[in-house]
């Protein structure tokens, strides 16, 4: 098989450690994720060459989402580097009966 590129959005998930509340805790943790980053390093694992193209930001923020697939073995041939100011970002809600993110 060839190799599967996969295009989407880059989105940075900001949460505070295990459980707690965002305003509970002076610190975040950033994770990179997006349905189809996620879809391409799942497939990196399972062994396909993959690559994933999106446009990220010029900054530290996009610098660090690209890292993060490339340790996951995704390709990463960005065109469009820098041309976001900013990621979409997720906060997660770990209250009891809250639905989403």
């Amino acid at each position: 098989m060839g190799r599967i590129v996969c295009f989407g959005e880059l989105l940075l998930r900001l949460g505070a450690p295990g459980r707690e509340l965002l305003l509970q805790s002076p610190q975040l943790q950033v994770h990179v994720g997006g349905a189809e980053a996620n879809v391409a390093v799942s497939l990196s694992r399972f062994g396909h060459d993959v690559a994933m193209v999106s446009t990220v930001a010029g900054n530290a923020l996009g610098a660090h989402a690209l890292a993060e697939l490339r340790r996951h073995g995704v390709d990463t041939p960005q065109r469009a580097r820098g041309c976001r100011r900013s990621h979409g970002p997720v906060f997660p809600d770990h209250r009891r009966g809250a639905t989403g993110q």
